[in-house]
C-alpha cells in the first residue's frame, strides 16, 4: 500500500490497516533516527514504540497530512529527547 492511500484510510476511515502500513514502511529509518539519538538499541526500541503509539492516537486530530514520515518524525525526537532527560 503507498504512503497516501495509507494516510488517507488513516484519516478519513480511522482504519488500523492503513497505521500498520505506514508502520511498516518507517519502522527501521525511525528506529536509526532514535538509535543515532540515543545511542542503544533497547532504549531505541522503546522510543519506536511510544513514538507510534502516539502518532496512531494523534492522526485522528489531523484534518490533513501530506506526508507521515516528517511528522512523526517530530513525535519520535520528542520521545527521544524526553528520554535523554530523564537520565
Amino acid at each position: 500500500m503507498d504512503e497516501k492511500k495509507a494516510i488517507r484510510l488513516c484519516l478519513k476511515h480511522r482504519d488500523p490497516a492503513g497505521f500498520e502500513a505506514l508502520v511498516d514502511q518507517n519502522q527501521r529509518r525511525a528506529f536509526f533516527h532514535a538509535h543515532a539519538l540515543l545511542g542503544n538499541q533497547e532504549d531505541a526500541a522503546d522510543a519506536c514504540q511510544d513514538a507510534f503509539i502516539r502518532a496512531f492516537a494523534g492522526l485522528p486530530k489531523l484534518d490533513s497530512l501530506e506526508r507521515f514520515y516528517p511528522w512523526f518524525h517530530k513525535i519520535l525526537r520528542n520521545v527521544c529527547l524526553n528520554m535523554l532527560q530523564e537520565y
